[in-house]
């Protein structure tokens, strides 16, 4: 029980163990098991591989201080020990925290690292993932032709890289490319279910985000079947588990649906001042629309608040368009006194940005809410 071999076991069992339905206090024991083994023995190899698959599971279930400290343990341990795996695996999630909490700053030296590393392996796959973190900060930022690259030199690195499809398909809904978006999306959504959990929960997201770009509804159902097929899956985690939620909000907002709005609120409001590590969508910004959609004016207003301090800090600028515009919407339903200037001054700003970065659909948006307001 206390050998290192038991201590290796214990290792590879709280990862399946993190990913299994209900597993988390399960996995938390195995990995404790195994770093008191580690740090006994003095295997600091085994301790390093503890640490980052330790990691990896406090960030898919949303312990985000908990991940960014393992994975800083993780790292200054991989400076001493040579295990490229688990050093990458650690950059990875400590770049998902960054990503996720609006500190993007310190994702760019930590995904350089991570593409030296995955180039010295030859290994496609973590090549791939390597990319992504950047891919996913360009696309965050705006900066449409560097993300389209980034998605490029994943798609030919790896034989199937979802995370690149669901990127690119946002981009190309976003910069006025719905033909190039669909045809991404349909990579995506044709046989969800084979691709593995992480892949049906992002079709049930990607799918009503693009909606929400277009205003388009004809896939909803599409999305809605993903959810319930995400939703039977043995080993979906919070991560994801947030993301359908995130759909299926969206879902409900766009249907108008106050009771769905209700339920959907209860199950996001505790996850706050983040973003969606696969799917750049402000959970605040959703938060708001759920608030309106149920008419609680006020509490949407806060959440908007929210929402657009964060992507502004970040340096969010799609997503803090779309906050903008939302919010402005909002306003001019609630119509109170000072509603309309208010509404006006983000609609102005949120057209400023969406020009610049060249968002077509959220442009045509703002000019019909701005000539609405003159009307």
């Amino acid at each position: 029980p206390d050998s290192q071999q038991a201590g290796r076991v214990l290792s590879n069992h709280g990862y399946i163990l993190g990913y299994s339905k209900d597993g988390y206090e399960s996995a938390q024991k195995a990995f404790d098991m195994a770093l008191a083994i580690a740090r006994r023995l003095g295997d600091t190899t085994l301790e390093l591989r503890t640490l980052a698959n330790y990691a990896n599971i406090e960030g898919a279930h949303l312990q985000w201080q908990k991940c960014l400290e393992k994975c800083h343990s993780a790292i200054r341990l991989s400076e001493v020990v040579d295990d490229p795996y688990s050093k990458l695996r650690a950059h990875l999630w400590a770049c998902f925290f960054f990503f996720t909490k609006g500190e993007p700053d310190n994702i760019p030296a930590l995904a350089e690292e991570m593409v030296k590393t995955a180039e010295t392996l030859r290994d496609r796959l973590w090549i791939a993932r390597s990319k992504f973190p950047t891919a996913m900060l360009a696309a965050s930022r705006g900066d449409w032709e560097a993300a389209r690259n980034l998605s490029d030199q994943m798609l030919s690195d790896s034989a199937w890289a979802p995370a690149a499809v669901e990127t690119r398909a946002l981009i190309e809904f976003e910069s006025g490319n719905p033909e190039a978006g669909q045809a991404y999306l349909e990579q995506l959504a044709k046989h969800p279910t084979t691709l593995g959990v992480r892949s049906v929960a992002t079709t049930a997201c990607v799918i009503p985000v693009a909606g929400r770009i277009t205003g388009r509804a004809d896939q909803f159902d599409a999305a809605e079947a993903a959810a319930s097929a995400y939703r039977s899956m043995p080993n979906n985690t919070p991560h994801l588990s947030v993301l359908v939620e995130v759909g299926m909000a969206l879902i409900s907002v766009e249907r108008g649906d106050a009771e769905a709005a209700a339920e959907q609120y209860s199950a996001l409001e505790p996850i706050t001042g983040q973003i969606g590590i696969f799917v750049p969508i402000a959970f605040d910004r959703v938060l708001g629309l759920l608030a309106n959609t149920m008419g609680n004016f006020d509490i949407s207003a806060g959440h908007f608040e929210d929402a657009f301090a964060f992507c502004r800090k970040a340096g969010y600028r799609p997503e803090l368009a779309w906050s903008l515009c939302d919010y402005a919407d909002m306003l001019t339903e609630r119509n109170e006194e000072g509603d309309s200037d208010k509404a006006t001054a983000m609609l102005d700003e949120s057209l400023a940005i969406s020009t610049e970065l060249g968002m077509r659909p959220l442009m045509e948006r703002v000019l019909s809410r701005r000539e609405i307001l003159k009307a």
